[in-house]
């Protein structure tokens, strides 16, 4: 039987429940462990799938996402994949299903990321319909549905047979498998689990003599129903660096000061002086909501990461944050398995709407603190006079809260804001939600309604995640932390004006050597090595008067300068530097230590470029293994891992084994790095070179051209990597 006419004839209409849009998200051979004892030489057919299937994919599937599309494809019998996953998808037994999560939820966000086909469809079956599928009727699909955008594909698959029925659907929520199945040739569309369909006609006869059943997909006005394109969400959620910095009197002062040298034509000078003279008589949330300047200023920054401004407010943040913990601790505390749903109504640009649609499934976060209203009218009115703006749209959030998980502080301050007596929740800065569902309300209207759940913060996959995020911009003080993560964020300049405003004020020498490194960081990522050096070597000098010479901080100035160095083409200076800090490393650190595949991985790289292969294999080797002992499976520094050995391997010959571990060093990247990040450049640079060398130019050309795109984004014009993007377009190949 072909897939094309494996479909559910039950006539069920119940709405359901598919549990394993919860589950982790796996590679593809681990993701089906548990189905392997159920179909003979599985783990084969995964292997052909991950070495066919279409990638890299030009719609950003992984290439677990893209083998999961080609392997439901593939056909082998009564024991193919794709049949005994319908007949349990269609068993509603919960212990049949469950082995299939992880499977599930990997196939359906590859679906996702296909193009969306809103046409006529054709499948079919040899069995006839029973009795329900007559016109006006309503039926649910629980199965994935192949279906094709020409009958004549169906028509040869039914032949003669008299029992034969045409399904002819007119579809809204189709993914177009081409290029991403194994038979090209049948123009195939997939309908996903739960698809609801309207009978419009009993079944009708063609001239050729063929039923028809006429379906009508049911789409709840468009709902976007299916998974995320990535459980993520941008590394700048850390408000506990804001939180956590420390703040006196003068705090205040800086802040007037500040508002009246950058805004002081702006807001009137009363309600500054308001502000300098009575902030400690009011509480934060009535500072907050009074229609005064402070609301304006603080949004703005927040939402535009205007940095300056966040650091003069950051007493403010903290005082408004912890009166919200307080106020939660009192109000929620038994709250215990009871649910909150809350409302909020504003206007949106149409593409803020469309990035929300095309995320559905997403972890999402408001950078600011966000109010909004237990009464759905109030905030209804609030979207609809928004939708009233041609160049918004009105949306209307509901956020739904379990009150017995540990999430961001919020707080009914009905009582306690400037115009008491409304109902108002106030949710600190970003709280993480995920988009469950956006339907429009009315067809064609300007309208629409998005649906929030709050997540906990220990959600697995988003906990791990900023766990180990956390590690890497962690740092002896606020200051240093944010700049970690303004560095981690690619926000240079602004990084390298958080270290300067506080190096000339401190005498203390670590925290001297901590501002000299970090400006020696920030210097090598504008492309200023000369800068680099000095601010690197300025760091080096104060352990060295410290007679500090088995300090973890003089062995990352050791290195980084190896860096500049290496960078520079100056790959003696750079090896001297490395082993200085190896040296340093190894009489401090365990075996296993991330510094210590941080030393490994440099110097493999210098190696590679000295052309010395299986030197720079060694050492990259070495720091891979530690990673994989010690980082999560999605952590961008495995991705360096697998990216520098990819690097090597192209460079030695073996492209095919290079772009695996390109793959692989993409996959993550994809998941975890912001779309502009640099790194991802480097991903599209490496993919282009190995193409090239392969003379595949075509494919070449579209990856180089994607990094320059990237680097043009966020580095200065003289910037030395920005001119090897032009160089690499510039290979004989592609001119």
């Amino acid at each position: 039987m072909s897939r094309f006419l494996d479909i559910d004839l039950n006539d069920k209409r119940i709405s359901l429940n598919y549990g394993y849009r919860r589950q982790s998200l796996l590679s593809l051979e681990h993701a089906l462990e548990p189905i392997v004892p159920r179909i003979d030489h599985l783990r084969q057919y995964i292997k052909e799938a991950l070495e066919k299937c279409h990638f890299p994919s030009e719609h950003n599937l992984t290439h677990d996402e893209s083998a999961s599309i080609y392997l439901y494809t593939m056909e082998w019998g009564a024991h193919s994949l794709y049949r005994l996953l319908n007949k349990d998808l269609r068993s509603e037994n919960p212990s049949a299903l469950s082995p299939w999560g992880n499977y599930l939820k990997l196939f359906e966000i590859a679906l996702t990321k296909l193009p969306r086909e809103k046409k006529r469809l054709w499948c079919g079956t040899k069995d006839g319909v029973n009795k329900n599928f007559i016109k006006g009727s309503e039926i649910i699909w629980r199965s994935v549905s192949s279906c094709s955008t020409t009958r004549n594909v169906i028509k040869k698959l039914l032949g003669n047979d008299t029992n034969a029925i045409f399904f002819m659907i007119e579809a809204v929520n189709g993914r177009n498998l081409s290029g991403y199945t194994k038979y090209p040739d049948k123009n195939e569309v997939l309908l996903g689990p739960g698809t609801r369909l309207s009978v419009e006609s009993n079944d009708l006869k063609f001239n050729d003599g063929l039923k028809v059943v006429h379906l009508v997909e049911i789409t709840d006005n468009n709902n976007e129903t299916l998974p995320a394109v990535t459980d993520t969400i941008s590394i700048t959620s850390k408000p506990e660096i804001l939180i956590a910095m420390k703040h006196d009197k003068r705090s205040i002062q800086e802040f007037v000061a500040y508002c009246r040298d950058s805004h002081g034509n702006e807001f009137p000078k009363r309600d500054i002086e308001q502000f300098q003279q009575e902030y400690h008589e009011h509480s934060p949330i009535w500072w907050y909501t009074a229609p005064h300047f402070l609301y304006s200023v603080l949004e703005r920054s927040l939402k535009t990461l205007d940095f300056e401004a966040i650091i003069k407010l950051g007493f403010f943040i903290r005082d408004l944050h912890e009166q919200l913990e307080k106020l939660h601790s009192k109000q929620f505390k038994k709250g215990k398995g009871k649910l909150l749903t809350v409302y909020r109504g504003q206007g949106l640009p149409q593409s803020d709407l469309q990035k929300l649609k095309s995320h559905v499934g997403s972890l999402f976060s408001f950078n600011h603190f966000l109010s909004a209203s237990p009464d759905r009218l109030i905030s209804i009115a609030y979207a609809r006079q928004a939708a009233e703006n041609q160049e918004s749209i009105g949306v209307l959030f509901v956020i739904t809260v379990d009150l017995s998980i540990s999430s961001t502080p919020f707080a009914n301050i009905r009582d306690l804001q400037y115009h008491s007596g409304q109902e108002l929740v106030l949710f600190s800065m970003h709280s993480v939600f995920r988009i469950e569902r956006i339907q429009q309300i009315g067809k064609g209207s300007r309208f629409w309604q998005v649906q929030l759940t709050m997540m906990e913060h220990n959600d697995g996959y988003w906990s791990s995640l900023t766990k180990s995020m956390g590690n890497e911009i962690q740092g002896p003080t606020e200051y240093h932390r944010l700049n970690n993560l303004l560095r981690k964020i690619c926000s240079f300049e602004k990084a390298f004006y958080l270290c300067m405003m506080p190096l000339k004020q401190t005498s203390d020498d670590f925290e001297m050597w901590n501002f000299y490194y970090q400006l020696g960081m920030i210097k090598i990522e504008l492309g200023d090595y000369t800068g680099a050096i000095s601010y690197f070597q300025k760091s080096i000098q104060v352990y060295e008067k410290k007679s500090a010479i088995n300090d973890p901080h003089l062995a990352s100035s050791y290195t980084n300068l190896g860096l500049v160095y290496a960078n520079l083409g100056e790959y003696s200076k750079a090896i001297s530097c490395y082993e200085n800090g190896l040296a340093v490393r190894h009489n401090i650190f365990p075996p296993n230590h991330a510094d210590l595949a941080d030393s490994y991985s440099k110097i493999g790289s210098v190696y590679c470029n000295l052309e010395e292969y299986e030197k720079a294999l060694s050492f990259h080797d070495k720091a891979c293994e530690i990673r994989l002992k010690i980082l999560p499976r999605n952590h961008p520094d495995l991705a360096t891992s697998f990216s520098d050995i990819g690097v090597v391997l192209n460079n030695a010959g073996k492209y095919s084994k290079a772009l695996q571990f390109q793959e692989k060093s993409l996959e993550i990247r994809s998941i975890v790095l912001l779309p502009n990040h640099l790194d991802l450049a480097d991903s599209y640079d490496n993919f282009g070179l190995i193409y090239n060398n392969m003379g595949y130019y075509s494919k070449a050309l579209s990856f180089l051209e994607k990094g320059l795109d990237i680097r043009q984004q966020i580095q200065i014009s003289n910037h030395p990597n920005l001119a090897d993007s032009y160089n690499n377009l510039d290979s004989d190949g592609l001119k």
